[in-house]
């Protein structure tokens, strides 16, 4: 987890499955909320000052329709047909960021309406199931962000979403005793995952780093689909 969110984004999805081998689903998303926002903290201590905030502040209106949205279906949304959208989603996103790189299509990045739709299915996968990580990944090389600022734009926006949503898992009792003992149990392992990460992101060459975060994507989306 911590390596995730200082080394290469998308490696939480590695964790994801052993999370919900312990708790059922619903518990499994709100079990790792308490670990993604200690990680989210020490990557905004990491990178604040490569956070771009022109890209963040392009993402609000959609992010903030996607968690509306998440937060009214969050208890009645099947979570193979969740697992289906996001997965699909992902895919697609990772589809198009291969043509306007293939063709060039510079020209698409500054479509508005790109921003509210990735910023849309973020918030509303980041609620439902922690799952914007791939989402926001792929998004932001797409907008030919270099590491760094990826790391630094991507800690501010789950800090910020993933704070907004502990009133949100703690009203739908998603987070309880057993999650924050295991948070307290995780906690040492996270701070060591973000020293690693740090650490894996200063030897890692921008094109390796953006093969990565997009093979970590793909990952994900077939976790989604498959699992």
């Amino acid at each position: 987890m911590g390596v995730a969110k200082t080394g290469v984004s998308g490696m939480a999805i590695l964790v994801v499955p052993l999370i919900a081998m312990v708790f059922p689903a619903k518990e499994s998303v709100g079990a790792l909320l308490p670990m993604l926002i200690a990680g989210d903290i020490l990557a905004v201590i990491y990178y604040r000052q490569h956070a771009q905030w022109g890209q963040l502040i392009r993402l609000v209106p959609g992010v903030a329709a996607g968690m509306l949205c998440g937060a009214m279906f969050l208890t009645r949304l099947d979570n193979e047909s969740m697992r289906i959208f996001l997965g699909v989603f992902v895919l697609l996103l990772l589809v198009i960021e291969g043509i306007t790189r293939h063709l060039n299509l510079n020209e698409f990045k500054r479509w508005r309406a790109v921003a509210i739709l990735v910023g849309t299915m973020a918030g509303f996968g980041t609620t439902v199931g922690n799952a914007a990580g791939p989402i926001m990944g792929i998004y932001l090389i797409m907008m030919g962000l270099d590491k760094k600022q990826l790391m630094g734009t991507g800690a501010w926006f789950f800090l910020i979403v993933n704070t907004s949503k502990l009133p949100i898992f703690i009203y739908h009792e998603m987070i309880d005793v057993d999650t924050l003992q295991l948070f307290a149990y995780m906690l040492p392992f996270v701070i060591l995952g973000t020293f690693f990460g740090r650490r894996l992101l200063t030897v890692l060459s921008q094109k390796v780093f953006n093969y990565l975060v997009l093979i970590f994507a793909g990952l994900s989306s077939l976790g989604l689909l498959l699992l």
